[in-house]
């Protein structure tokens, strides 16, 4: 049985998509079992390739620590979007029991009516003063443990959006220089509140950039990401990317997810099993 776990989730760790896909058509109870027994980026790496309303079917299966401890490792807006569609009372368990700074984040996404940008957008958007030096960036983007190149919003101090600047050119820069000399305009922000029809055709999906989101007064409070968006769309990786996928490669490959699960009537016991015995498994 320990193999049979291994195994499927090496191909998580390789096909996260197919895996994602193969899950979604598996009873619930069997995958809720699977989550609760496998690493947190494994069942992360899953439900991230998942539509919420498909996530929920596995989340609300778990006891509240084990989904609190799923949540916790998924970006806010996908989170938030699980939460949303939980019932009440099982919303209210797992809130309580994630840290203070994610139950906030999720709190806030939550406000926001589910069509809009504001439920979908990343509320932790990296972020930087536009009076502060290449040098005094880059500090903080390594306590960020920021490691994938990109932009950066740039807000000045009342929190307003004044520019982006690339995190190559701020390797490439002179460190005596201000942040400012380096940023360029920013895509046109939207209001949280925006729904995200009104967004399909915003230039910022062309050019292959975050969303910049703002509340009444101006104020940037998020960031909204092409993925995100797509998913809050409801789009498949096909639909949204135009790439052809080879139907007899995918059939292949949860072809080869259904003989990892070979352990299906183990993993389904194991779902009726109460949290402590599950734990004693663990150990």
């Amino acid at each position: 049985m320990a193999e049979t776990i291994d195994l499927a989730v090496e191909f998580v760790r390789r096909q996260p998509r197919a895996a994602a896909r193969a899950l979604e058509r598996q009873p619930a109870s069997v995958v809720a079992a699977f989550l609760g027994i496998v690493p947190a980026t494994t069942a992360r790496d899953l439900l991230s390739r998942m539509l919420p309303r498909d996530a929920v079917r596995f989340v609300e299966l778990l006891d509240a620590e084990n989904a609190a401890a799923l949540v916790r490792t998924l970006e806010p807006g996908a989170g938030a979007a699980i939460l949303r569609h939980l019932p009440e009372t099982i919303r209210g368990n797992i809130l309580g029991r994630l840290p203070t700074r994610v139950a906030v984040t999720c709190r806030l996404l939550l406000r926001y009516s589910e069509g809009t940008v504001g439920a979908w957008m990343n509320p932790c958007a990296l972020t930087l003063p536009d009076d502060i030096t290449v040098e005094d960036a880059l500090d903080r983007l390594r306590r960020e443990e920021t490691t994938e190149a990109g932009t950066v919003n740039v807000l000045d101090r009342a929190g307003r959006l004044r520019g982006v600047v690339d995190i190559l050119d701020l390797l490439r820069a002179d460190d005596t220089l201000r942040i400012a000399v380096l940023m360029r305009t920013p895509q046109d922000a939207v209001r949280g509140r925006a729904t995200l029809d009104a967004v399909i055709d915003h230039p910022a999906w062309s050019e292959g950039e975050d969303l910049p989101v703002t509340d009444r007064a101006g104020k940037f409070i998020g960031a909204l990401g092409y993925a995100q968006f797509r998913k809050a769309m409801g789009m498949s990786e096909r639909e949204a990317s135009g790439v052809e996928i080879v139907d007899s490669l995918v059939q292949i490959s949860e072809s080869y997810w259904r003989w990892l699960s070979v352990g299906t009537e183990t993993l389904c016991a194991l779902a009726t099993e109460t949290p402590a015995k599950r734990r004693g498994r663990r150990r």
